[in-house]
């Protein structure tokens, strides 16, 4: 994903270290919201109507229904790699 190792990023999810501004930049390079990261809001204008609408029904979602998405677009998308000409 990017140049951070996961042990590294791991203490970062636990909140027993901070990313440095290098950290930063690796992460967002990689695609990650880092407005989101550092204050936990999203900034909307980046996101399209329909990413909007997928974020506001997935935080309406308990822990199993959680689950159920993220299973079902993982089989999506493995069944989309399984049909990709070798």
């Amino acid at each position: 994903m990017c140049s951070i190792a996961l042990r590294t990023y791991h203490t970062y999810e636990a909140g027993t270290a901070t990313p440095n501004a290098d950290a930063l930049h690796s992460l967002y390079q990689s695609g990650v919201d880092i407005l989101y990261a550092v204050t936990g809001d999203r900034n909307a204008q980046q996101l399209s109507p329909e990413q909007q609408t997928l974020l506001s029904q997935w935080a309406r979602l308990d822990e199993r229904g959680r689950e159920l998405v993220l299973t079902l677009m993982q089989t999506y998308l493995q069944l989309g790699e399984a049909d990709k000409p070798a």
